[in-house]
């Protein structure tokens, strides 16, 4: 599993998890360096040669359980990274999508755990604003997805 820092992708190792429960329990994932970095230059050499495979793994590493997600999340320089791309996308005008895009941009944003430190309040507050001035079906669709 990996997990971003900064341009540098660490590694969990889940097998550490396995063997040994307590600790994982009281020290929460081990990290580790993995010689690997993954950057713009990897997407972009996945745009030109049409294969997302490479991008696809990456994600699915990062992604891959509630330890992974919030050892993403902790280093200040990607919770600020995060926070500044949230406020682009939400201050963004003249938007392109679908009403049902929208709601599901919505839908991963709001489930974000940057918002879980405070000094990220007011950007969530903006992000409830913008869910609140939704139209009601859209509203219908958010809490749908919440059920499921």
């Amino acid at each position: 599993m990996a997990v971003l820092i900064g341009s540098a992708v660490s590694c969990w190792d889940a097998s550490l998890a396995q063997t040994s429960p307590t600790f994982f329990l009281d020290q929460g994932p081990i990290l580790y360096q993995c010689s690997h970095r993954f950057g713009r230059q990897d997407v972009r050499r996945a745009h030109q040669i049409e294969n997302y495979i490479a991008v696809q793994r990456f994600y699915m590493r990062t992604y891959d359980s509630f330890a992974q997600i919030n050892a993403l999340f902790k280093p200040s320089i990607v919770h600020k990274t995060v926070l500044k791309s949230i406020i682009n996308a939400l201050l963004e005008e003249g938007r392109l999508l679908y009403h049902k895009d929208e709601v599901r941009a919505h839908f991963v944003l709001i489930q974000n755990p940057v918002f879980a430190i405070q000094s990220s309040y007011t950007i969530f507050a903006h992000l409830l604003k913008q869910i609140v001035a939704l139209h009601s079906a859209d509203h219908q669709l958010l809490v749908h997805w919440f059920q499921l």
